[in-house]
């Protein structure tokens, strides 16, 4: 079975083995670096919650591919809010 559906700008296609997604994105200038941000709609379909999960990424074949690490955010309790 084969679902389209036009979303916020993408174009996200369900098959009965995943959903496959493509956007295009401007990076935001970070420091000395740029960043990618990564809406809830892209989180929530890797099952992401942003204040306890952290991503992996990693290059293949000139592929940037992100997606939910094993481990969790370790807050510092020693912290002043």
């Amino acid at each position: 079975m084969l679902e389209n559906n036009i979303y916020n700008q993408y174009y996200i296609v369900k098959y009965n083995v995943g959903i496959f997604m493509t956007v295009d994105r401007k990076l935001m200038r970070n420091g000395n670096g740029w960043a990618l941000s990564i809406n809830s709609t892209i989180l929530g379909f890797l099952d992401v919650d942003p204040e306890t999960d952290m991503v992996k990424y990693s290059i293949e074949n000139n592929k940037l591919i992100i997606e939910k690490s094993n481990k969790k955010i370790q807050h510092n309790k020693n912290k002043l809010n």
